[in-house]
């Protein structure tokens, strides 16, 4: 199965930065997988990844408190999240750890399913730790 990607900011954005440190999000929406990256001037937590995502999509969420999101999405499944960074001289894409509310990513398929995605890092060495 092709895994969805999204960044925030775009990747063409950032292309000019030597290497890019952030989280990112794995969810599965509407029976399709989805990996949503974000740099840490962009997101500093998950769930600020998913409430850009959901806002994007249209779907109905709100603050419960400043570290709570609340939403009733049947169709959205968070997965798991972690950190991830992206060296673009190196060639390299490491995603590690894991994400304090929604737990780890699940790794199997993870480096296949990003290699195979039309994104610049697909020849890159990706690495999960």
């Amino acid at each position: 199965m092709v895994m969805k990607i999204k960044t925030y900011p775009t990747i063409e954005a950032m292309r000019h930065l030597d290497e890019v440190r952030g989280k990112f999000v794995q969810l599965n929406w509407k029976g399709e997988q989805w990996l949503l990256f974000a740099t840490k001037d962009q997101h500093q937590f998950h769930n600020q990844i998913v409430a850009h995502f959901m806002t994007e999509q249209h779907l109905p969420h709100h603050w419960q408190s400043p570290e709570i999101l609340h939403f009733e999405q049947p169709a959205l499944q968070i997965v798991g999240g972690g950190k991830f960074r992206l060296n673009w001289q190196g060639k390299q894409l490491v995603l590690s750890d894991n994400s304090m509310v929604y737990g780890r990513f699940h790794e199997e398929g993870i480096k296949e399913s990003l290699q195979e995605a039309m994104m610049p890092w697909a020849k890159f060495a990706i690495d999960v730790y």
